[in-house]
């Protein structure tokens, strides 16, 4: 089957964002949601692939759909067989970055309990290998988001993969 810009688009839009303002904030921030159109077997298979209901698992789940979008336009009219998937994966993750500033670093961090093991990893296994200018929290949890993301944006490649072989299969 060949890839058509009507699968790519559908990937894109799994996922929306809609700005929010919570009662008592002056400043409204962007959310992301499932598309209301998106099917009940799509979002079972986010659940499926790992994926946790989670303001940033949404938010990076959307970031890689788009950047898979955007790549695989290149593949467009030509066969999904075609489609080299670790180069997409490759190219995708070696673009992350995490947080810089100490404010959304320090709001990731205290938004789930769970994302402190992400730097008590960090401490454990990479600490020796900083140097003495970048020991500091901050580092710390810049990796542990990294590791993170790169978890989340395995779910998504795993799910492009698996929704473009659904398409092969119709």
């Amino acid at each position: 089957m060949l890839l058509t810009k009507k699968i790519v688009d559908e990937i894109k839009v799994i996922f929306v964002s809609r700005p929010i303002q919570r009662t008592g904030e002056t400043e409204s921030h962007v959310e992301y949601f499932f598309n209301d159109s998106v099917d009940e077997g799509i979002k079972e298979k986010f659940r499926d692939l790992g994926m946790e209901v989670d303001d940033y698992h949404y938010k990076w789940l959307a970031f890689c759909l788009d950047d898979y979008a955007s790549k695989l336009k290149d593949y467009v009219g030509k066969p999904i067989e075609d489609i080299d998937f670790d180069e997409i994966n490759d190219s995708i993750l070696s673009d992350l970055e995490p947080d810089v500033y100490t404010h959304d670093l320090l709001q990731w961090l205290g938004s789930n309990l769970n994302r402190m093991g992400y730097v008590d990893e960090v401490l454990a296994e990479e600490f020796e290998y900083f140097s003495k200018d970048n020991k500091n929290l901050c580092n710390l949890m810049m990796i542990g988001q990294l590791r993170e993301m790169s978890e989340v944006y395995e779910i998504g490649f795993q799910f492009v993969q698996w929704f473009l072989e659904a398409q092969s299969d119709e």
